[in-house]
């Protein structure tokens, strides 16, 4: 089943490919593995909802980047970019 392309402007497609150049090489995958382990699984610190907090912002920086990969991975199809009419 063909799965329906992403609709983005060129400037979105641009970051995520940003992304996925980046964290692509040999040295950015060793980079993001180090970041997962350091900053991803659980979160939640017992009786401390500000450590928890924390962790959650840092696991969030992990999962964007995950997702940017992922998603320069899909079908995409560039949308056209509206001139803007100067009133």
């Amino acid at each position: 089943m063909d799965r329906e392309p992403l609709r983005l402007r060129k400037v979105q497609l641009d970051r995520i490919m940003d992304y996925a150049n980046t964290f692509g090489t040999n040295e950015g995958k060793r980079v993001l593995d180090d970041m997962e382990m350091a900053f991803g699984g659980p979160c939640y610190t017992k009786g401390d909802s500000y450590d928890t907090i924390y962790r959650e912002g840092q696991r969030d920086v992990v999962d964007r980047i995950k997702e940017m990969i992922k998603i320069s991975q899909s079908p995409i199809e560039i949308e056209e970019e509206e001139e803007e009419q100067n009133a």
